[in-house]
């Protein structure tokens, strides 16, 4: 670790330690009692920007891939939850809510559970109390909502974290019946949106992130096409605007303290064997004739 890095390590390791006030929602000292993460110092800023963000309803981490989306998630989750605020969900697709159920326990020592429509149903028939009346992290699919929107739509949410949020950058065409869902269900609820690509295919992907958090950041899709989409010159002035709501880190920007292993691409010519050559014409020729 060289000289810069050891003096933003203590920066940022200062900061945090110093910050004791817990009806600040600026500052994450509240979440180190239950972390057992070493966080880098670009997990604790995007962490801080979400929770310092000036935009009410939410923010957008869209660090590069594997930079920690999930911890810097975590982070503000368990700050929240640090302070009393214990009503949280995560909705992430179906693959990967075992992974986050074990992230938030064992990394940060929360309470999470994992909730579907059949497990919700069977628990109220049980007599037991509603699911989603728990203290702590909810983690569901994107499919679990659709089906129990009524009910989710009711409860009064602390933080709605919304994993690979990019699945919804199709929102603003208006007939997705996922990104449909859930804006109406979480409209007006603090979120936070974690995706690697932003953008995709076309600036409306965006659009659509951010119309999620807020609809009044970049207005109306109509002007948002007119003044960015079909021009370039106002692109400087799109990331101005983007700034309150969007934090993005790129790997490069964090070499000087996370150290990559390079990867290079090589070709190995090699000379196929009698039997190799005969299974391949064979194979060949039979798909010429599926």
């Amino acid at each position: 670790m060289n000289r810069v890095s050891e003096i933003r390590a203590c920066y940022w390791a200062w900061e945090v330690v110093s910050s004791g006030n817990q009806n600040d929602l600026g500052t994450i000292s509240g979440s180190l009692e239950t972390s057992k993460i070493d966080m880098k110092p670009h997990q604790i800023e995007a962490a801080l920007f979400a929770l310092r963000s000036p935009v009410s309803q939410g923010a957008i981490l869209a660090d590069e891939v594997g930079l920690g989306k999930t911890i810097e998630a975590g982070i503000v989750i368990a700050e929240y939850f640090s302070r009393g605020q214990t009503s949280l969900l995560v909705v992430a697709p179906a693959s990967l809510c075992q992974q986050w159920q074990t992230e938030m326990q064992e990394k940060f020592d929360l309470p999470a559970q994992i909730i579907d429509a059949p497990i919700y149903n069977e628990r109220l028939k049980s007599g037991n109390d509603d699911p989603f009346l728990f203290k702590g992290v909810t983690i569901c699919s994107y499919n679990c909502v659709v089906q129990l929107k009524g009910v989710m739509k009711s409860c009064l949410w602390d933080l709605v974290v919304l994993d690979e949020a990019h699945k919804l950058r199709n929102f603003y065409k208006g007939h997705i019946q996922t990104a449909d869902v859930i804006n109406k269900t979480f409209y007006g609820k603090k979120k936070l949106l974690l995706t690697a690509t932003p953008i995709q295919n076309s600036l409306m992907d965006i659009f659509s992130l951010v119309t999620m958090i807020d609809p009044n950041i970049l207005g109306n899709e109509y002007a948002f096409m007119e003044n960015y989409l079909y021009s370039e010159r106002h692109h400087m002035e799109l990331k101005e605007r983007l700034k309150c709501v969007l934090h993005r880190t790129l790997r490069k920007d964090v070499l000087e303290y996370v150290k990559y292993t390079n990867r290079e691409a090589i070709t190995v010519a090699f000379d196929p064997t009698p039997a190799e050559e005969e299974l391949y014409y064979a194979l060949l020729h039979e798909c010429t004739h599926f």
